[in-house]
This record gives structure tokens, C-alpha cells and sequence, in this order.
């Protein structure tokens, strides 16, 4: 769990980060922990490795949100994402990236959803990306023009070959060529490799529907939480009602039955005068 600050032009406001465990993690009470907070939390980022697609376990658990979010009448949280884009230039189809979101859309379709939001991204590069100016003696990454940066580039792999940080230099200088022989981006920056990222959309879009979407759908929450206790107070109260009318029905019928003995020995039969 992670608490947080979003700056916003108009203050700041706090919020929590719960990191869940997915569904195919061992064990029943990480399972339980995904699932409690499936219905408490107000926007819900479910993460797809872009290397793996859909697991069975997944697909089921895929189905749980949807009918625990229809409940709560939460239809705007729900955020499907997809990492490790940067995989996709590993693949020899064509626009591998979008053949996959295409097939997950279809998916969510044949569980039932509609108008789902999905984001493809490489949190990799973004966060490598914001790293590497911070390595000893590479601060020039920052540089604003891309022959600068390629310039940096090259001496900082020249300083660390071999060392720890070689794993993020390297990254950055394959995603750069990736972002030129792929997308015809001459020059590239890091700050493109940011955007490129596709992070960034993803954090705007979050802070969208936590603002203007969310907030409505935490309304309805909380309104079906008071509807349902509200249900419980009327189900348990007709409840003993019942019980109490059950229970005076015996007592009835036992006062019915002394008054029917009463008038079949007051009363004389039919035809039989009375002795007076």
C-alpha cells in the first residue's frame, strides 16, 4: 500500500495505491485480499502481460470484477492495461501491439463488457527512462536535441560497460533505435521515449475518471450499500413479523376453538325446544 500526492493546478489531493496480487499467485488469502478490494476500491487497474495474453484464472477473475463492479453499479473504474509493449518489437507480425489489444477487446466482449478503456504501455521504458539521467556521469541524457542525446548516450555506455547499470543504458539505447527504424522518430529524446511509453496517457486518463467519473460511481457505491442496508432492515423485520403472527396464530386458533366447543354446548341442535 502506497499513499501519494496528485498535484493538480488547483491543490493537491491525496490518494492510496493498493498493489494486489493477481490471480494466479498461490495461496487463498492473496486471492481473498484481490477480491476485497475489488469492490472498496474507486478505479481498478488490471494489469496484462503482453508476452503471456489471458490465463484461464485470469479470464475467471476478469468475470468476478464484472459482476461485482455491475453490483455497485461501477462501470467507468474498470481500466484494462497492458505492459511490456516494448516486447512487441520482438515479434515478426506486423502491428503486433495492436493485433493483441484487438484480440483482448474481443475477449472482454465475450465476457460480457462493454466500452472498456484498454492502455498499452512499457512502464519499463518510462521508468528507465527517468533513471538514467540519475546514473554517475550521465546526466546529459536530459539533453533536449536527440544527436546530443545520442552523443550521451554512446559515452555513457562507453563509462558503464559492464557495470550494474548497463542493463538500463542498453534498454534505452535499443528502444531509441526502435522508436527510429519503427516509427521513423529521427532524433529521438527521452522525454519521447516517455511519451512513447504510453504511461503518461495512462495517468491523465486515471486522473480523469478519478475526478469526473469515479466520484460519481463512489455516490452510487455508498447508495447501494444503504439501499442493501436498508433491504436487510425490511427482510428482518417482516421476518419477525411473520414469526409473531406464527406464533399469535397457534394462540387464535386456540381461543377460536374454545369459543366453537363453547356455542356447540350452549346452543341445542336444530329442531330440539328449549327446556325453560
Amino acid at each position: 500500500m502506497t499513499r501519494c500526492f496528485l498535484n493538480r493546478r488547483t491543490g493537491t489531493f491525496p490518494y492510496t495505491i493498493i498493489d494486489t496480487p493477481g490471480p494466479d499467485l498461490a495461496g487463498s488469502r492473496h486471492r481473498d485480499i484481490a477480491y476485497k478490494w475489488i469492490g472498496e476500491a474507486d478505479v481498478i487497474l488490471f494489469i496484462i502481460d503482453y508476452s503471456k495474453y489471458l490465463t484461464e484464472s485470469e479470464e475467471e477473475f476478469l468475470r468476478d470484477i464484472k459482476n461485482v463492479f455491475e453490483e455497485h453499479q461501477k462501470f467507468y473504474s474498470f481500466i484494462v492495461v497492458v505492459n511490456k509493449l516494448d516486447l512487441m518489437y520482438l515479434s515478426e507480425e506486423k502491428k503486433s501491439g495492436l493485433r493483441f489489444i484487438d484480440f483482448l477487446r474481443t475477449k472482454l466482449k465475450e465476457l460480457g463488457y462493454k466500452g472498456i478503456v484498454i492502455f498499452g504501455l512499457s512502464a519499463l521504458q518510462y521508468f528507465y527512462a527517468l533513471k538514467a539521467p540519475q546514473i554517475e556521469g550521465c546526466t546529459g541524457l536530459n539533453a533536449a536535441d536527440g544527436k546530443d542525446l545520442r552523443e550521451h548516450l554512446d559515452q555513457c555506455l562507453q563509462l558503464h560497460q559492464g557495470k550494474d547499470d548497463m542493463t538500463v543504458l542498453s534498454f534505452l539505447d535499443t528502444q531509441i533505435r526502435n522508436l527510429r527504424w519503427f516509427h521513423g522518430k529521427e532524433d529521438a529524446t527521452l522525454f519521447d521515449l516517455q511519451e512513447k511509453s504510453g504511461v503518461d496517457q495512462l495517468m491523465r486518463y486515471i486522473n480523469y475518471i478519478s475526478i469526473e467519473k469515479a466520484q460519481i460511481e463512489l455516490l452510487n457505491h455508498k447508495m447501494s450499500i444503504v439501499n442493501k442496508k436498508v433491504d436487510d432492515f425490511q427482510s428482518s423485520f417482516i421476518d419477525n413479523l411473520l414469526k409473531r403472527l406464527e406464533q399469535n396464530h397457534a394462540k387464535l386458533e386456540e381461543i377460536i376453538d374454545d369459543i366453537t366447543r363453547f356455542v356447540e354446548t350452549a346452543m341445542p341442535e336444530s329442531g330440539q325446544g328449549i327446556n325453560i
